[in-house]
Parts: C-alpha cells; structure tokens; sequence
C-alpha cells in the first residue's frame, strides 16, 4: 500500500507540474512601449460636421497643406519616462491619463499603439464665419512609424 501512495502523490506531482508549465509558457506578453522616437507618416481627416458641402475643398486644402507641412519638417515626437519632445528641440513634461498624453502645450488622445506603429487622435477642428454659424468640424488622426 506505501507503494501505491507513492505513485498516487507522483501522478498529483506530475499533474502540478504539468499545469505549472502551462501557466509559465503563457505569460503576459509586455505591453507596447510609448517610449522612443515616432516619426510622423500619415493622416486621416475624419468629417464630423459640415453643414455645406462646399466647405469640403477648404478642408482638404488646409489638411492636405498641414500634412505637407509635417512631412517637410521631418515631425517626430520623442518620448522618454517623463517628457517628450516634437516641434521643437525642448523636451517638456507630459503624462497620461485615460489614454490621452496632457502636456503644457496640448493634449493628444492614444489610438492605436502596437510595437511599431502609433496612431495618435489629435482631437476636433472648428471653423465658424463671422456671424458665429458652424462652418465645419473636422477631427484627424495622425499616423507614426517607430524609428
């Protein structure tokens, strides 16, 4: 009987082990880091209001014309554990609460961030005439490679 206690207890053994392994070989992947240097690719303009048309092309010249403007000064945003640094060479402070990076200059909503890209929501744009009268309001979301 001492024997087949033996074997009962290295079959629970072998049984823990067992689910140790499997619970060792699944560890949490790391999450994707924010930290380094995210150069600046693209951009998407997304319409949230535009109560006449004719407003589009205003639009897509003044998106199409920042965009260029990015692209031309090479825009980067360089994080590090407690400031970033983009449109110019002064790192500042930042920090991030519910997905949004606050910084003294602006505030900027996370995307999507994975090991090598970044999308970054840069909030809405409004535009109104002279007498107050919405003319659009558009939001865009800026897209970021890792370097």
């Amino acid at each position: 009987m001492g024997c087949w206690v033996d074997l009962e207890m290295i079959r629970y053994i072998s049984l823990l082990l067992l689910i140790g392994l499997a619970f060792w070989g699944c560890e949490d992947a790391t999450e994707p880091s924010l930290i380094g240097t995210w150069e600046y690719v693209n951009y998407e303009v997304t319409i949230i209001e535009l109560p006449d048309s004719s407003n589009a092309n205003l639009i897509d010249s003044i998106t199409t014309a920042e965009h260029q403007y990015r692209i031309d000064m090479n825009l980067t945003f360089t994080f590090t554990e407690d400031s970033i640094t983009g449109y110019d060479s002064s790192p500042i402070s930042y920090n991030i609460s519910n997905d949004t990076i606050y910084t003294e200059w602006m505030y900027m909503m996370l995307g999507e961030l994975n090991e090598n890209e970044l999308t970054i929501n840069m909030g809405g744009y409004i535009r109104t005439d002279s007498t107050g009268d919405l003319l659009y309001q558009y939001g865009q979301l800026w897209f970021f490679d890792r370097q």
